[in-house]
This record gives C-alpha cells, structure tokens and sequence, in this order.
C-alpha cells in the first residue's frame, strides 16, 4: 500500500513538474522572439553629425553631440549584461544576480535576470516592456512562478523605465 502511495506522489510531482516546465518554456519561446525583434537592426548605417541635431534645444543639443562623436553609425539598439545586487524590498538582504537586457529604438526592451538567494535558490525573471504591453515574470528555477504581473500600471511603469534606461541608446532621443 505504501508503495503504490509513493508511487503515486512520485507520479503527481512528475507531472506537475512536466506541466511547469512545458508552460515556462511557452511563455519563455514568445519572449524569446520578442528579444529577437528587439535584436533585429534596419540595416540602414547612417552616420551622426551635428545637423541631426541642430534644431534641438541647446541642452539636447550638447548631451546628444558628448554622447554620440561625429561619424558614428547611429545604434539602433543595444544589448547590455550586466552583474550586480539586488533587492526584492526594503528590509530583504541583497542578493546577486546577472542578468541581459535588450533595447530597441522606438520599441521597447527585454529584462532576463537570474538571481541567486543563498547557496541553492535561483529566480529566473523576465521584464519586458513591447508595443506598449509589459509583464514581469519570475519563477524559482524557472518553473515555480512567483511573480507574473501585468496591466495597466505595469505597461505604465515599464514604459517609464524604457525612457529612464534610454540613457544607454542616446540615439533614443534624436529627431525622427
């Protein structure tokens, strides 16, 4: 009897863990293609000069020409990797994380962090904020979800974030 018991339990987590895991790599294969968006360029290699920016206000004007020299090729997007600490609120302890994220002129970015808590946990997350919709979605070992929200107020946030972190793609604010 207790062998068909832990049989059955055994059952049950594998295929919970199966349904997990098939759900997370769905959701992960459209994420994944909005990142291929965001990688894909025109091709178009247009050179910056200061006539691109001529007719902007004289504060735009001097940011633009001290972030972007004469003669480079405009950037329409960017991919960062980055390593640092991070914390889920005020009073949690940090936790280090790595993490790759994409932006695109004019369209949006991708966030995928992984975060380490302790010698053994892993959070697997994803940020993205594309044509005008955003989900933040983060889950234990990238199964367990933890976090999936999205709505109004984050598309709203996300959108705000898009602009804040523009800071890295300067080409973000020159004229049309």
């Amino acid at each position: 009897m207790l062998k068909i018991i832990a049989i059955v339990i055994i059952s049950l987590f594998i295929i919970f863990s199966a349904y997990l895991w098939i759900r997370n790599t769905s959701y992960m294969s459209g994420v994944e293609e909005i990142q291929k968006k965001l990688k894909n360029t025109s091709g178009q290699k247009q050179p910056f000069s200061d006539s691109l920016v001529k007719e902007l206000p004289e504060t735009a004007r001097l940011y633009l020409t001290h972030a972007i020299e004469p003669g480079t090729i405009l950037a329409e997007g960017v991919e960062l990797k980055m390593k640092g600490s991070i914390k889920t609120s005020a009073s949690a302890q940090w936790m280090p994380f790595e993490a790759v994220q994409n932006i695109k002129l004019g369209e949006g970015f991708v966030w995928k962090p992984i975060i380490r808590s302790g010698s053994f946990l892993r959070i697997r997350g994803v940020d993205y904020y594309y044509q005008n919709e955003s989900q933040m979605y983060f889950a234990l070992y990238g199964l367990i979800p933890i976090v999936n929200a999205t709505g109004e107020d984050i598309a709203r946030s996300a959108a705000g974030r898009f602009l804040v972190e523009s800071i890295w793609l300067p080409t973000q604010f020159l004229p049309s």
